[in-house]
């Protein structure tokens, strides 16, 4: 029986094997831009992977070197070549996160009255709500308060310059045709009671008629890649998975989170795969945080 914390490298290494995967579908298809399922794979989607070439088979190599190398499995994954990809993603917890005994709840995404208690004053471009369990502040300070419409009431008075921010990417936004109505609280990768929720768009809209991309960015987790969360870099806003961020029309320039998976009673030899990893997740035996 063992504790052991499985670093965010072998996440960006099952991700870049997930891409590469796709793209090699990708090339058989006479556009080169839409594989054998309808999901929309172009060069150049993960721009962050810009240096590393997706199709070399040196991606299994990467898969086992960022497994730790010991005989118990019990220490750090090793050094990789990943290591400046590791860039922290903002991620934008719901004011329900507080443990308030009073306050907005995740069920009313719109801004209520509770929200206007507190002040920006101070604040600017905070996106946490950082007081006590019982105190507030229940709303946000943040540019992509806008977006998640949890803006404090004098966000504008006390922020103009995070507001003019805040107002250009909601234009970006809302540029995305639906995409802000499907903003909204949700438990990054599986849902746990120990996990915060977060706002983000995990819903493809009604118009979107790709039952594939639909499934795997609303349905049932059966693949490693479904559980990693991206980001817009041009709107920060965040996609509960990358086929979310396909289906609302985000196909380029996007940024995974920055994750740690941490694993409990896990057996030697128990994870020698990223399928294997997330089944310990599902199991409530691993815990990306």
């Amino acid at each position: 029986m063992f504790f052991c914390n499985i670093s965010y490298m072998l996440l960006v290494a099952s991700f870049i094997a997930d891409v590469a995967e796709s793209r090699a579908q990708v090339r058989q298809q006479n556009d080169g831009l839409v594989n054998d399922q309808g999901l929309h794979n172009p060069e150049g989607t993960f721009g962050f992977f810009e240096n590393q070439n997706l199709n070399e088979p040196s991606i299994q190599k990467t898969n086992k070197r960022s497994i730790p190398e010991t005989d118990e499995r019990t220490s750090e994954a090793t050094t990789t070549p990943f290591d400046y990809y590791t860039i922290p993603a903002p991620k934008y917890l719901c004011a329900m996160d507080l443990n308030e005994t009073v306050g907005p709840s995740c069920a009313n995404s719109s801004v209520s009255s509770m929200s206007y208690a507190y002040t920006c004053e101070s604040r600017c471009n905070d996106p946490k709500m950082t007081a006590g369990a019982n105190m507030g502040p229940y709303c946000s300070c943040h540019p992509l308060c806008l977006v998640s419409h949890d803006c404090c009431q004098d966000f504008q008075q006390f922020c103009p310059e995070h507001y003019k921010i805040g107002e250009r990417k909601r234009d970006l936004f809302a540029r995305t045709p639906n995409s802000s109505a499907y903003v909204e609280c949700m438990h990054p990768f599986v849902k746990s009671e120990r996990d915060h929720t977060y706002w983000m768009v995990g819903r493809c809209p009604k118009d979107n008629v790709n039952q594939t991309l639909r499934e795997k960015c609303e349905g049932e987790v059966t693949e490693f890649i479904q559980i990693v969360p991206v980001i817009s870099k041009i709107t920060d806003v965040t996609y509960k998975n990358y086929f979310c961020a396909q289906c609302n029309n985000i196909l380029e320039d996007v940024i995974p989170w920055d994750l740690n998976v941490t694993c409990e009673e896990v057996w030697e030899g128990s994870l020698e795969s990223p399928q294997e990893l997330l089944d310990s997740v599902k199991k409530g035996a691993c815990h990306p945080k």
